[in-house]
C-alpha cells in the first residue's frame, strides 16, 4: 500500500470504536506544557489560539493514526523501510501533511510537530520490533523531521530559524552537526 493510499484510508474510522490488539497505544493527548520545559518553549509565545490549534492537530493525528485501522497499517508498513531513521522521517511527514490537509494546521504550528508525531512512531515501531534506536538516532531523525517538513512546505532558512526559536541553540546546533555527520551533508535520500 503506497503513502497515498495509506493516507486516503483517514476518513474511513472503524466502526467497532474498539483498538485492535496491535493499536495497544491510547490516542494522544497533546503533551501537557510546563513552563520552562525546552521542547515547548515555544508555547510562551504561543497565542491562545495556536496553543489550541496544536492540541486540535495532536488529537487529530492521533485519531488518524490510532482509530484508522488502514492509517496504522500503512504507517506501520513504512516503519519496516530498510534505513529506520528514514523511515520514520517519511512517515512523520507523511502523517502531518496528510493530516494538515485535513484540518489546515496553523503556519505556526506546523514546526513543532514533527517531535510528538515522530516519538509517537518511534514508540509504534519500537512497540512491534521494527527497531530499536539510539538516543543519537533518534535526535538525528527528529531533526531530519523537521527539516523535511518545512522543504516540503517550501520553507526558507530564515522562517526555519524563526520556527527553532523555543528550542535550545546548543541542542540546535548539535542535531544539524550530528545530521550532517550521518548524511555526509547530503540529507536524507530521495
Amino acid at each position: 500500500m503506497s503513502e497515498m493510499d495509506v493516507m486516503q484510508q483517514m476518513p474511513q474510522q472503524r466502526e467497532t470504536g474498539q483498538a485492535p490488539a496491535a493499536q495497544a497505544p491510547p490516542p494522544v493527548e497533546a503533551p501537557a506544557f510546563v513552563s520552562g520545559d525546552e521542547e515547548f518553549a515555544w508555547m510562551e509565545e504561543a497565542s491562545p489560539e495556536e496553543q489550541a490549534d496544536y492540541a486540535r492537530a495532536i488529537q487529530a493525528i492521533s485519531k488518524a493514526l490510532y482509530e484508522t485501522d488502514e492509517v496504522f497499517d500503512g504507517i506501520e508498513g513504512m516503519l519496516q523501510g530498510p534505513d529506520p531513521v528514514d523511515a520514520l522521517v517519511r512517515a512523520t511527514v507523511t502523517l502531518i501533511t496528510e493530516v494538515d490537509k485535513k484540518i489546515q494546521i496553523s503556519e505556526v504550528v506546523l514546526p513543532h510537530l514533527p517531535f510528538v508525531v515522530f516519538d509517537m512512531l518511534l514508540e509504534v515501531g519500537t512497540k512491534a520490533g521494527f527497531f530499536d534506536l539510539s538516543e543519537r538516532d533518534i535526535k538525528v531523525g527528529m531533526a531530519a523531521a523537521q527539516e523535511t517538513l518545512l522543504r516540503a512546505y517550501g520553507v526558507t532558512e530564515e522562517q526555519f530559524e524563526e520556527a527553532s526559536r523555543g528550542l535550545n541553540q546548543r541542542d540546535v546546533d548539535q542535531l544539524a552537526d550530528v545530521y550532517q555527520e550521518v548524511t555526509n551533508g547530503q540529507g536524507l535520500s530521495k
